[in-house]
């Protein structure tokens, strides 16, 4: 079942709000994965694992908001005048990954969970004041490498990309490749896309790209989403 409502209203607003101010720009940041010695990933949500990607200054990733989807949110708002969050404004399928890797469940770190994902893309609108984010990076973090080992073996050719679609701005981060291609290997990993001069209602689309190399034998996704602000 899915648990989050299409917000179009927000979508539409999202280029009024964001008018005539500088534009926000984005850049792929870098990716974090599991080990054989530290699980940041898959315990994204657990401080006791270090966090090397971590820029909301604490050991956690997700402290401005987060999502596992068809499993529950953080940070969610669903008005644009909401405070300081995220809003969903469309997706993909929602699927749950039942068989997948698990991970830190999104709102009780002690308790694993699978990691669902949305298939294609998914949409989204930053919410809150221009003050929550002037001076600031918001970064986004994508998880990937979550399936199931049937899904792993043929997840090859796949890429991401983050997108403005709406707002002060219309760049992106330019295509992400994951693991050079190859298949996955069910060792979760977090890709990062740092977002600068953010305006209240700047909405963005997470890309899930396929068959990049003619090898893909399964749809791109979007797995679980968090979203961390920087402490000036």
């Amino acid at each position: 079942m899915k648990i989050f409502r299409t917000l179009m209203s927000l979508a539409l607003s999202a280029a009024v709000l964001g008018a005539n101010v500088s534009a926000a720009t984005i850049k792929y940041a870098g990716m974090a994965q599991d080990t054989k010695t530290a699980s940041e990933a898959s315990h994204w949500r657990s401080p006791s694992v270090k966090k090397t990607m971590a820029i909301g200054g604490s050991n956690v990733y997700g402290n401005l908001a987060a999502v596992i989807w068809t499993r529950g949110s953080l940070g969610e708002q669903h008005d644009l005048a909401g405070p300081l969050g995220w809003a969903y404004a469309g997706a993909g399928d929602q699927l749950p990954n039942a068989s997948g890797v698990q991970i830190d469940d999104v709102q009780d770190a002690s308790a694993a969970t699978a990691a669902g994902y949305c298939i294609d893309h998914v949409d989204f609108i930053l919410t809150g004041n221009a003050s929550d984010f002037q001076g600031k990076t918001v970064r986004i973090g994508v998880m990937e490498d979550i399936l199931d080992e049937a899904g792993s073996k043929i997840d090859a050719g796949k890429a991401l990309q983050l997108v403005q679609t709406a707002g002060s701005g219309s760049g992106g981060s330019g295509i992400v490749t994951l693991r050079k291609g190859a298949a996955g290997t069910r060792t979760a990993a977090i890709y990062f896309f740092d977002v600068t001069n953010v305006s209240p209602g700047d909405a963005f689309k997470i890309k899930a790209l396929t068959d990049q190399d003619g090898r893909s034998g399964a749809p791109g996704y979007v797995g679980p989403v968090f979203w961390d602000i920087s402490v000036k």
